[in-house]
């Protein structure tokens, strides 16, 4: 059995008891760890030494590991004198046979020295499709999408979420081992049981609140279906950019929109479930895990043609594909009762057949074993 160090912070805010907000790529890198761990293997997952949070119970048999300490040392210059070097003592320490990194950045090209010198086979997972073409360079210096770009270059796998970062990654990386591989899922029938079923009233959104997320978008959405009650689930963060500021509070005047603020991950299922349907907003994504989340307990997703992993939505009919505001009031009223309930169906049978958790961690292990 293999040892897999995940290099990612994010995911202790999944498993501590007051739990905070984490991005997709952390939740789903948390699901491949439970996989891995299910089917024998050993995993390592990182924190922040300053974190004082306590572990929920059920998770306290992992094995979590400080990593640099994010208070200490200047800016810039700690990077060279004090956090390289930690990384580096950490996973000479850790051995792992394979670092998994969710989110690569310009610190991968370090990463990648690092696992190279010492003989560890180094994953990177493409995140979102803007990371591979030319929007990443409309937010990213260019020092940053130069180290990226050469640390994606030395990883042993490169693994994709859709058709498009397969086609980016191979152009820019010719030769490199590729691999597209779906999101992993874990079912729970939990989620899907009800005392009673209740009437679908809202219309549910959710996301951190951030330029990719489109908050515009979705108080044109929000302000012209006055009609639609609109519940929706996030928070603000250091990412919060000036025009997402101005449209939620723009969205907290509107009175069919009611803001939820943060949900922890218990909490969410039941919150999908009761929807009428995931509106979703964004500019850009990769594979969006809270479609997942959705489709797993029938609720249909109202999405634009940017956010359409491989077509999906459309060819297997797991909800809406609107253009812009008016064509998706057009397509609301014009839906029946019965092609809603197909919407539904398909949207679980869906995600039953194509994103097992088991399924796919066997599939991108066998990969693996091509390394070698």
């Amino acid at each position: 059995m293999s040892k897999f160090l995940f290099n990612d912070t994010d995911i202790i805010d999944l498993i501590v008891k007051n739990e905070s907000p984490s991005g997709g790529a952390a939740v789903q890198s948390f699901v491949w760890v439970r996989a891995l761990i299910k089917l024998g293997h050993e995993v390592v997952i990182l924190k922040d030494p300053a974190d004082s949070r306590s572990i929920k119970a059920e998770w306290n048999e992992l094995d979590v590991v400080p990593t640099y300490d994010s208070r200490k040392g200047l800016k810039w210059f700690r990077w060279i004198y004090y956090r390289f070097p930690s990384i580096y003592q950490l996973l000479k320490r850790e051995k792992p046979d394979f670092l998994y990194e969710s989110n690569p950045s310009w610190i991968s090209f370090y990463t990648a020295w690092m696992c190279k010198k010492l003989k560890i086979k180094y994953i990177a997972r493409i995140p979102l499709d803007a990371q591979l073409d030319h929007r990443y360079r409309e937010t990213h210096s260019r020092s940053h999408v130069f180290f990226m770009n050469k640390g994606l270059g030395m990883a042993s796998i490169i693994l994709c979420q859709n058709d498009y970062q397969i086609q980016l990654v191979q152009q820019k990386f010719p030769g490199k081992k590729v691999l597209k591989i779906h999101n992993p899922f874990i079912f729970n029938t939990h989620d899907l049981k009800q005392d009673s079923q209740p009437k679908k009233l809202y219309i549910a959104w959710v996301a951190n609140f951030r330029f990719q997320k489109n908050l515009k978008l979705l108080y044109e959405i929000a302000e012209r279906l006055k009609e639609e009650q609109f519940r929706i689930v996030g928070s603000t963060s250091q990412m919060t950019d000036n025009e997402s500021a101005v449209y939620l509070k723009k969205l907290k005047k509107l009175p069919n929109v009611q803001i939820e603020g943060f949900f922890e991950r218990e909490k969410i299922m039941g919150f999908l479930r009761d929807a009428k349907f995931l509106l979703n907003t964004s500019r850009f994504e990769g594979f969006s895990n809270t479609f997942l989340e959705t489709m797993h307990v029938g609720t249909p997703i109202l999405t634009t043609h940017n956010v359409n992993p491989d077509k999906i939505i459309g060819d297997h009919q797991l909800g809406l594909l609107y253009g812009d505001v008016e064509d998706l009031e057009t397509q609301l009223r014009q839906l029946s009762t019965e092609t809603y309930h197909q919407l539904s169906q398909n949207c679980q049978k869906y995600v039953r057949e194509n994103h097992d958790y088991l399924c796919l961690t066997k599939k991108l292990l066998n990969t693996l074993k091509e390394l070698d």
